[in-house]
């Protein structure tokens, strides 16, 4: 706690704006100085707050976000921006994949596996033997 008040620590989480209101703020007699934040991605009104120490800006890149898939596309810039101070908390995704797969963990609630939802499968390929 912080002068009675509890304080949180937010890390690799997608925070979305409608446009018009903040990303995060603080109530009822507590400040933003009670939250710490690093490795979050902020998305549809400009950079995240500056308490943020590893701030990732942009479009999460979700796979449909309006039919609910909030997983990334291998284009991501969620991708292995997250931070490994979670890591004995957050072990699996959403999906129940281990985390992290890639070169650090993602930021928000599914993982890449690496396999994402890049360019799909050829299909009606011919080999021809030299």
């Amino acid at each position: 706690q912080y002068g009675g008040h509890p304080t949180a620590q937010f890390y690799n989480n997608i925070l979305y704006s409608n446009g018009s209101s903040p990303y995060a703020g603080a109530e009822q007699g507590a400040s933003m100085s009670q939250l710490t934040l690093s490795n979050n991605l902020y998305y549809n009104r400009g950079t995240g707050p500056t308490q943020d120490t590893a701030p990732v800006n942009g479009d999460p890149q979700f796979v449909n976000a309006v039919g609910g898939n909030f997983r990334l596309q291998s284009s991501s810039p969620a991708i292995d921006r997250g931070s490994s101070v979670v890591n004995t908390v957050v072990t699996m995704d959403g999906d129940g994949v281990s985390r992290p797969q890639g070169g650090a963990f993602d930021i928000g609630a599914f993982e890449s596996s690496g396999s994402g939802t890049g360019l799909p499968k050829p299909q009606g390929l011919t080999v021809i033997k030299q």
